[in-house]
C-alpha cells in the first residue's frame, strides 16, 4: 500500500503580509513600552 504524506497547510497570501508587518512595526508609548503591531485587524 502507497502512503502520500498529508499536505502541510501553507500560510495564506494575508497571513504572511500581516506577519511580515508585524516584524517589522513596534509600537511604542509614551513611557517607552513597547508593544507588537496587531497586523491581523487591517487586512481582511
Amino acid at each position: 500500500m502507497l502512503m502520500t504524506p498529508l499536505p502541510i497547510p501553507q500560510p495564506s497570501n494575508d497571513d504572511r503580509a500581516a506577519s511580515l508587518i508585524e516584524s517589522e512595526i513596534v509600537i511604542v508609548d509614551e513611557d517607552g513600552t513597547e508593544e507588537p503591531f496587531d497586523a491581523t485587524a487591517w487586512i481582511e
